[in-house]
């Protein structure tokens, strides 16, 4: 028995027919849903297209809020504490003030100060009852200086750092007896200032300014020499090295002072720190010396 084929009714595509692909893939007419509208779970394809991915459904976290910061400050709390450093900046400002004018009176007084010792020693030297000693003129008085000079300045000599030590060495190199060196005479070494170069590398050798050769440049120096006195020292104005040994330092603002009026006092007489000395260069009575040459000064 034969039986007659059924007759499938074909009809165009429509979006009905998606919903029904979607939920089991037959159309409504009971019949497989055409190529052209067959889909899958996720993609679907249109006559040989390729798939294309269905967009994500799953909602994303909602990014975290920014951590609010803490306000600093507010209320009483908050006004007291800004009272508190406003008081604590002011004490600090009256602080560093009343410091740097007690630095600037404590420096400045000590001139009219030493103006006046100046002046009570520049009386007693010119009247010969007191003040520094003075230069000897005679090899009697000159031995009996230096045996002096020895029994004041011994110890301290023996113990000067080694700076100071290898200047004083330098200095006696030269021919210098310690009544020239420790009485402060001026004097000039014509080296071409190779021991003033070599004087400023030490350790301890500060930059200063002099009342001599107009105080510079080139740049003057000073050594401490403990128990002692200073040595200032640096380069003509023709490049060659001087010194002298001086009684202060010219950061004792009243004993340099008081040196200071005892030379202008003392017709431009050197204050060292055993007495004084004619041999300025104030007055063209340096002492000039040639280097030794064995190289005493290295």
């Amino acid at each position: 028995m034969r039986v007659a084929p059924q007759k499938i009714e074909q009809r165009p595509f429509s979006p009905t027919d998606l919903g029904e692909a979607r939920r089991g893939g037959t159309a409504v007419t009971g019949g497989p849903a055409p190529r052209s509208a067959r889909f899958s779970a996720d993609t679907f394809a249109l006559d040989g297209a390729q798939p294309r991915s269905q967009p994500s459904t799953t909602p994303r976290p909602a990014p975290a809020p920014a951590p609010q910061q803490k306000k600093k400050g507010g209320g009483i709390g908050g006004f007291f504490r800004g009272i508190g450093h406003a008081i604590t900046g002011a004490a600090r400002a009256v602080g560093h003030g009343l410091s740097t004018a007690a630095r600037f009176v404590g420096h400045y007084a000590g001139y009219p100060v030493g103006v006046l010792r100046g002046l009570g020693e520049a009386a007693l030297f010119r009247l010969g009852l007191g003040g520094p000693a003075k230069y000897p003129t005679t090899d009697a008085e000159r031995s009996q200086e230096e045996r002096r000079i020895q029994q004041r300045f011994g110890e301290a000599i023996s113990k000067l750092p080694a700076s100071p030590k290898k200047m004083l060495q330098d200095m006696r190199a030269l021919g210098l007896s310690d009544v020239d060196i420790f009485h402060g005479s001026h004097v000039v070494v014509e080296d071409g200032g190779r021991t003033a170069d070599a004087w400023q590398q030490l350790p301890g050798a500060r930059p200063r300014t002099s009342s001599h050769y107009g105080g510079g440049p080139p740049q003057q120096y000073e050594m401490n020499f403990p128990g002692v006195g200073v040595v200032l020292f640096g380069k003509t104005p023709d490049g060659n090295s001087f010194f002298q040994m001086e009684a202060h330092s010219n950061n004792d603002t009243v004993n340099h002072t008081a040196d200071y009026i005892l030379h202008k006092l003392s017709g431009n007489q050197n204050v060292g720190p055993a007495g004084v000395s004619p041999h300025s260069e104030k007055e063209g009575k340096e002492l000039h010396v040639a280097p030794p040459s064995s190289g005493g000064q290295s």
